[in-house]
């Protein structure tokens, strides 16, 4: 059972199906709260989006660390079932793809949609006047990220005309960031020293503190902007977490399971608030 267990977390994580469907959930939450009907639709957009593009940045990523001789568990899995995870991709793909002609769409919503694809692939692939990736260009390695899924959190609103609350893009924006953190107190031993994240500028123990301070902020924020449930202390307490249990081999699985899912509780926290017709 314990062995089932392993091989299903390895799964669902490595395989990035994980990170998926939290963003999908966080699409559903706040797409519901903004009352659009088919709100599961751009659920299941975000979740094939997500699921593709990560998956290929994790592939274009192995091939550097293959070149740099870097093993990790993560990449040994994904070399593995690499066949599965093209053809999942090309599903993916192929159900994106279908679902955006589907919807109703904006000429604003195409425009943001490129920009976001353009920056998915030079996030993985070198620019090709500048020879490194955004990924590499100094202090924007996360901003790029929160970027891409405040876009994407956008659309639905977009297409359906409604009336944007910024506020709302802040906020979600700056969990995003929040949750980010902790990837780069793991990925600390392999990122380029140029890319200057928190945990490179501040030290590993300011960079906790600081993220402490910024989770927050924006719980206060939220309960100031939003009437009360019981998913705003459950996504606190689950940011924090994953913030404060110490990183080891051992604890990274579970711990990646908060990371993400700090995404998801926040969807359920707008899911279950009183929708606004705007």
């Amino acid at each position: 059972m314990k062995k089932l267990l392993s091989h299903s977390i390895d799964f669902i994580l490595f395989s990035n199906f994980w990170v998926a469907f939290c963003v999908a959930g966080l699409m559903l939450g706040v797409a519901h709260f903004y009352c659009i009907d088919d709100c599961w639709m751009y659920a299941v957009f975000a979740f094939s989006g997500t699921f593709a593009t990560y998956n290929f940045h994790r592939l274009v990523r192995n091939h550097t660390f293959q070149k740099e001789a870097i093993i990790t568990e993560r990449n040994r899995w994904q070399n593995r079932f690499r066949p599965f995870l093209l053809v999942a991709c090309a599903i993916a793909i192929g159900t994106a793809a279908t679902i955006f002609f589907f919807l109703p769409i904006k000429p604003l919503s195409i425009v943001l949609l490129g920009v976001a694809g353009l920056i998915v692939i030079f996030y993985a692939i070198p620019l090709p006047f500048a020879k490194r990736t955004l990924r590499d260009i100094s202090g924007l390695k996360n901003i790029w990220i929160v970027f891409v899924w405040i876009i994407l959190v956008s659309i639905p609103l977009i297409n359906r005309g409604k009336t944007i609350h910024f506020s709302d893009l802040f906020l979600i924006g700056a969990l995003c960031y929040i949750q980010i953190i902790p990837f780069d107190l793991r990925d600390v031993s392999y990122d380029s020293r140029s890319m200057k994240t928190l945990p490179q500028l501040l030290g590993n123990r300011f960079t906790v503190l600081f993220g402490t301070l910024l989770t927050l902020g924006w719980a206060f924020a939220m309960f100031l902007n939003y009437s009360f449930n019981w998913f705003l202390p459950v996504t606190l307490l689950v940011s924090l977490a994953g913030l404060w249990w110490p990183q080891s081999e051992r604890t990274n699985r579970q711990l990646e399971l908060a990371w993400d899912g700090a995404l998801l509780t926040l969807g359920f926290f707008y899911y279950f608030l009183p929708c606004i017709h705007s």
